[in-house]
């Protein structure tokens, strides 16, 4: 396709529909509180990507849990249009907290 895929568990191609694995992080994602807040009836946000040599994109595999507040809400993460200022004002590294939640599905046997 013309790059490399630097992480293993990024698909080189983007498909809308998540594939078995993903649905069941999906479903460990669901059973979570908000990062944000801690509220639980959570919304999974799609955690935009860098690829070498190609657009900003999306993988299910990198969602992370917030509520509807801070999803969409006035302050939330659509609201302010930032993933990152949003991240900066809850004191959030996205990073680990992907990883802590990757280890945390592994852990129960999810993915």
């Amino acid at each position: 396709m013309g790059y490399k895929v630097i992480q293993g568990r990024i698909k080189e191609t983007y498909h809308p529909i998540p594939n078995a694995k993903e649905k069941r992080f999906e479903a460990f994602l669901d059973e979570q509180q908000c990062i944000g807040c801690g509220r639980f009836g959570i919304e999974k946000h799609h955690v935009m990507q860098s690829m070498p040599s190609k657009r900003w994109r999306r993988d299910h595999m990198c969602q992370i849990p917030v509520c509807a507040d801070c999803h969409r809400g006035k302050q939330g993460i659509h609201g302010i249009g930032s993933e990152a200022k949003w991240c900066a004002i809850n004191q959030i590294d996205i990073e680990q907290t992907m990883k802590m939640l990757w280890l945390a599905a592994m852990t129960e046997g999810a993915i």
